[in-house]
């Protein structure tokens, strides 16, 4: 199995786009049939808040050390079970502070950033399989950076403010 596998992801990059469309479905296909696992989106996007979320710490992640770990990985590591409730949790904080899919992807990503931050700067070793273990937190993170915000129902506007505005804004606050 093992052989079979890494012979694919070999000739991955040699496929045209027809071909990598015909095997996503065929894949999506299979998917669907594993025992254990709920039905593909038939849009290719995250079966559930658990992806959406383990997408959003990924990237986080590769931003901010450069770790390469996939959703998929995550998905397969210990922490996952435990982190399924935390994903669930957030997934409602985020549609209570936010109106729409993009602010809410938006606002848990920078709430992920903040919370990177403050454990880099507690001196703890972070990994993408840590933000998952300490996701209960974001919520918290995203009070202590902006104080009041989640009680006034503020919290979706900031994902309005431009990267730029932000970065100066941080800057001020270190000097």
């Amino acid at each position: 199995m093992d052989e079979d596998y890494d012979r694919l992801v070999a000739a991955l990059p040699r496929l045209t786009p027809d071909q990598r469309a015909r095997l996503a479905e065929r894949l999506r296909v299979l998917q669907a049939l594993a025992p254990g696992h709920a039905p593909a989106d038939p849009a290719g996007g995250p079966q559930d808040e658990a992806d959406e979320v383990l997408g959003i710490i990924a990237a986080v992640a590769q931003r901010a050390s450069g770790e390469r770990a996939s959703p998929l990985a995550l998905r397969r590591s210990p922490q996952f079970p435990a982190f399924r409730a935390k994903a669930r949790l957030l997934a409602e904080f985020a549609a209570k502070s936010a109106p729409d899919r993009a602010r809410r992807r938006a606002l848990l990503d920078l709430g992920f950033e903040i919370l990177y931050r403050d454990l880099r700067r507690a001196g703890f070793s972070v990994t993408s399989r840590t933000l998952m273990q300490c996701a209960h937190q974001v919520p918290a993170s995203l009070d202590r950076g902006f104080p009041g915000y989640a009680v006034a129902g503020l919290l979706g506007m900031i994902v309005g403010v431009p990267r730029s505005l932000a970065r100066r804004l941080d800057e001020e606050e270190a000097d």
